[in-house]
């Protein structure tokens, strides 16, 4: 038998115009279409922190995640941070690009000892894929790009792109390794 409990909660603090604080559990959505390629409609609740800055036409959102990936070894959820940074900007009312940076830790490494989140990743003007380098990481950074095009007042075209595990020399080299895997959707709404 399985136990299904599902619920939200969040609070928001904004302590300046063009700053909003959340702190909560709920369903997270990055980008656009039923189902976006990081974070969709159709994921189970995460607890999360948020921070939005909005200057102008331009938003800036850092997140604090934890989340589940089912583990197909073990066939259980393995529980994970992750951090996200996503940046957007709307240079008119029928036109939104943006774009995301993420990585992914899982909270219990192979010899079953929890780990905490790395403290590195929580500066919010970092880069995620230099830093992880640097560190020696496991963890798992991925980068992606969005863009929204609103026509007919109710209709959306839009596409995603996502990359992970970029490595520009083995590109060039088409050395055939399973790095630099990449995902693309596009879609219509109305």
């Amino acid at each position: 038998s399985y136990l299904a409990r599902y619920f939200e909660f969040y609070v928001n603090y904004r302590p300046a115009r063009s700053l909003m604080l959340s702190l909560g559990k709920g369903k997270k959505h990055i980008g656009d279409g039923f189902r976006s390629m990081i974070l969709s409609s159709s994921n189970s609740g995460m607890y999360y922190f948020d921070m939005d800055v909005t200057l102008g036409n331009f938003k800036y959102v850092f997140s604090m995640n934890t989340a589940q990936n089912w583990d197909n070894e073990c066939l259980s959820y393995r529980q994970m941070y992750m951090i996200y940074h996503a940046f957007s900007y709307n240079p008119a009312r029928w036109l939104n690009i943006g774009g995301y940076e993420a990585v992914m830790m899982i909270r219990r490494d192979t010899l079953g000892n929890t780990k905490m989140i790395d403290l590195h990743y929580i500066n919010p003007m970092l880069f995620f894929r230099p830093l992880e380098f640097s560190l020696g990481s496991p963890d798992d950074a991925i980068m992606g790009l969005w863009g929204k095009l609103t026509f007919l007042k109710h209709h959306q075209a839009y596409a995603q792109f996502m990359l992970d595990d970029f490595n520009f020399v083995e590109i060039k080299e088409h050395s055939g390794t399973w790095n630099n895997k990449f995902s693309i959707q596009a879609g219509l709404k109305g």
